[in-house]
């Protein structure tokens, strides 16, 4: 006799094992007992990082040695980007000053004049340093500013520029920086007086020299009889023979740790003095 298709022996078997399949099903269905209370635990100290092993610093020491982070020449190139910064945006901080009353125009020349004023004033300083650092800065940072004043002509002349007249633009550029170097130089050592005379030639083209080899007689004559006699230019050219001065002192005051680590503060401002002379 079978139930639903299957022989009786099976039934019998299921019957047996029926209790025990329930209580199996019971307990896998019944709800967790509550785990037990936390035991108490003293309190963590707050985690710390140990310092760095002596053979990490020094692998990573060796391993800055390798790719040249710490050589003489790639800090050179490091650091001197740093004081480059501080030359190549003087126009802008004193805009004002040397535009209005200056009447400096806005242009590339006067930006590299100005630029270069203050590079020079840094390179005194530099070649003070012991050797190879003095060379290697200044060479470094003389690499900054002409490839600065190079792209600043390139965006100043357009895309379609040859590299003919880029190069000739570039040749008298570095016979400027060369000349001016030379007459700053020659102010440093014979006194204010000669380096009145660079800053005029300079900064300020040699304003008013036309009138003097002219003499009068024309309108064009007497207008710039007018630039030649402007009583504020000599008084012009002193502040910034008085801002050479003292920039040179206040850089040499500073250690030559500092300067080689690029830390040779703020140049001060031209035109602090100038209310003094109205």
């Amino acid at each position: 006799m079978s139930f639903l298709g299957l022989p009786r022996s099976r039934l019998l078997v299921a019957a047996r094992r029926a209790p025990r399949l329930a209580r199996t099903l019971a307990a896998a269905t019944a709800p967790l007992p509550p785990p037990p209370p936390p035991r108490s635990t003293p309190a963590s100290p707050p985690h710390q990082r140990a310092p760095p092993s002596p053979t990490s610093v020094a692998f990573v020491k060796t391993l800055a040695k390798l790719f040249g982070y710490n050589s003489k020449s790639s800090t050179a190139i490091r650091e001197t980007r740093t004081l480059y910064a501080l030359c190549k945006d003087r126009e802008d901080a004193e805009a004002d000053f040397f535009h209005q009353e200056c009447r400096l125009p806005p242009t590339y020349q006067t930006w590299f004049q100005l630029t270069n004023l203050h590079i020079w004033l840094l390179t005194v300083r530099l070649r003070a340093l012991p050797p190879p650092y003095g060379r290697l800065y200044i060479q470094e940072l003389l690499n900054h500013f002409f490839l600065d004043a190079e792209d600043r002509m390139r965006a100043v002349l357009g895309e379609k520029v040859s590299e003919r007249v880029i190069r000739g633009y570039m040749k008298e550029m570095r016979d400027q920086w060369a000349g001016s170097g030379a007459s700053y130089d020659l102010g440093l050592v014979d006194g204010d007086q000669e380096m009145a005379g660079a800053l005029w030639r300079n900064i300020f083209a040699a304003k008013g020299a036309s009138v003097a080899a002219q003499g009068k007689g024309s309108a064009e004559v007497g207008q710039k009889s007018e630039d030649a006699l402007d009583a504020h230019l000599p008084s012009l050219v002193l502040l910034f023979v008085a801002h050479l001065r003292r920039e040179a002192k206040r850089l040499e005051q500073i250690s030559d740790e500092d300067v080689l680590a690029g830390k040779v503060g703020h140049f001060g401002l031209i035109e602090r003095e100038f209310g003094d002379l109205s």
